[in-house]
């Protein structure tokens, strides 16, 4: 009998091998695997190796939906939208894959398998200027964290800004600069020099 190939740590499409099964399809020897969807499925070394099984089905569900999808909005900025935040949250090649499936951002199954879902909780973009965004940067891609919103309002949510509170009111470094009429960068550089919160919010500009 040939030596066993251990297949444990390869992937196979969509499929990772975390270890060898003890049940057996068709007397051959079978592999506990990893769907990237989520699911867990058992594949022979025969299938995996040929590549006629490259997923837990997902992969041929998703096929079969896009040969009969009816939506006709694939091209348009929300289908765009909608794709970019599934391939975020679950294609380890995309660039942005690190800050979002790599940090433990996912999207909520309704939108993750539905661009109808998504279409009919966000509704259509109110300009062109608007994109997804999550209220809560840490939390998931679903229904009640998810808005439309424009790149000032993204750049106020950001996980980079600071907060800071001074008499009672908290906000970002960005809304701060824009209630006192003080460019960011000066308050930036204020905060990188060491300057107290109170000494960098009340300190007037050269000139005002």
């Amino acid at each position: 009998m040939p030596n066993l190939i251990d297949l444990t740590g390869q992937t196979f499409g969509r499929l990772i091998v975390i270890s060898r099964s003890a049940t057996k399809r068709g007397g051959r020897v079978s592999w506990n695997c990893s769907c990237s969807c989520g699911n867990t499925h058992i594949v022979t070394g025969k299938h995996l190796r040929n590549g006629s099984i490259v997923s837990c089905g997902c992969f041929k569900d998703e096929n079969t939906s896009k040969r009969f999808k009816t939506h006709g909005q694939t091209g348009s900025t929300e289908y765009n939208s909608w794709a970019g935040l599934v391939s975020r949250c679950y294609n380890p090649a995309e660039p942005k894959y690190p800050n979002y499936g790599g940090r433990g951002i996912v999207v909520c199954p309704e939108w993750r398998h539905s661009f109808e879902t998504f279409l009919a909780d966000m509704g259509y973009k109110p300009s062109p200027k608007h994109s997804i965004d999550r209220i809560n940067n840490n939390g998931d891609y679903t229904p009640e964290n998810c808005r439309w919103a424009t790149n000032t309002i993204q750049a106020n949510n950001r996980r980079s800004n600071v907060l800071l509170t001074h008499n009672g009111r908290t906000m970002n470094v960005i809304q701060w600069a824009t209630f006192l009429g003080i460019k960011p960068i000066t308050l930036y550089m204020r905060l990188s020099r060491g300057w107290s919160t109170h000494k960098t919010l009340t300190t007037c500009v050269r000139g005002k």
